[in-house]
């Protein structure tokens, strides 16, 4: 039986920009994180809220648990250029509604919102192992604006691993250490297309990207899901790692569109 990895974030619309093409695409944990779980062997069930507007088909790959029916989906206006990326909340959805007792029958979590619309506290009791992004926790999300950060205050618990990205560091001021003092076992930290840092014990290893891609959204996602599911299926920190980069890669270069069935 394959390890069942609950997903927890909302589902969002993604409007791109990329150069001078506009394309719109669904996003949030539920997709991303979903084709990392997929791609490392393990069955992504999710429990998210979804926009009557959401007209994207993602059944075909995505067990649904509990899903929240709201008026509009999230969204998100991003623009990507040789300069960076930014991104504008355009639609927010509040707090989403979540039976935490439902997901404790999979055998891991992860916990992955994009704009505060989880409650960082109500997963202090479940009681399989977590791992969290902290991206939708410090982001400061109001409409029509670019998103902009704040400091970290998360619960302190046992968390199988934490992820963030080196810009969220450095926007919420927050360092390795307070991520493992929060109760991480592992830390990831991610560096776009330069590779990634784990953390886990007393030790550190760097792991490179040797063929960075272009897909520029849901990186992230992807990497913490691969490589929590990894480690549940049995891998050591070292080989999840090895194992992840390159899953990662693929994605980075190939995109969510080669697993996605057509909308």
């Amino acid at each position: 039986m394959r390890t069942r990895i609950a997903i927890v974030g909302s589902y969002t619309i993604d409007e791109i920009k990329l150069d001078d093409k506009v394309t719109e695409s669904p996003g949030g944990s539920p997709v991303y994180s979903s084709l990392g779980v997929i791609s490392a062997g393990g069955k992504p069930v999710v429990y998210s809220a979804k926009g009557k507007d959401f007209k994207f088909n993602v059944s075909a790959l995505i067990e649904e648990g509990d899903i929240q029916t709201v008026e509009k989906s999230l969204r998100f206006k991003i623009e990507i250029n040789s300069s960076g990326r930014r991104l504008i909340l355009q639609h927010s959805i509040g707090k989403m509604t979540i039976n935490w007792s439902k997901i404790k029958n999979n055998n891991g979590v992860i916990v992955s919102p994009v704009c505060n619309e989880v409650d960082p506290n109500g997963f202090i009791d479940v009681d399989i192992p977590i791992a969290l992004d902290v991206q939708g926790f410090i982001r400061n999300c109001v409409e029509d604006q670019e998103i902009s950060y704040t400091r970290l205050n998360l619960p302190r618990r046992k968390y199988t691993v934490i992820h963030s990205n080196y810009d969220e560091m450095q926007y919420g001021n927050f360092t390795v250490k307070e991520l493992l003092n929060l109760g991480a076992q592992e830390v990831i930290i991610s560096y776009g297309d330069k590779g990634f840092s784990l953390f886990y014990g007393d030790s550190e290893r760097r792991y490179f990207t040797r063929q960075p891609g272009n897909v520029n959204v849901g990186n992230g996602d992807y990497l913490l899901a691969a490589y929590f599911t990894l480690r549940l299926r049995g891998y050591t920190e070292v080989e999840a790692g090895e194992e992840a980069l390159e899953l990662t890669e693929n994605f980075s270069n190939f995109g969510p569109k080669l697993m996605l069935p057509p909308t």
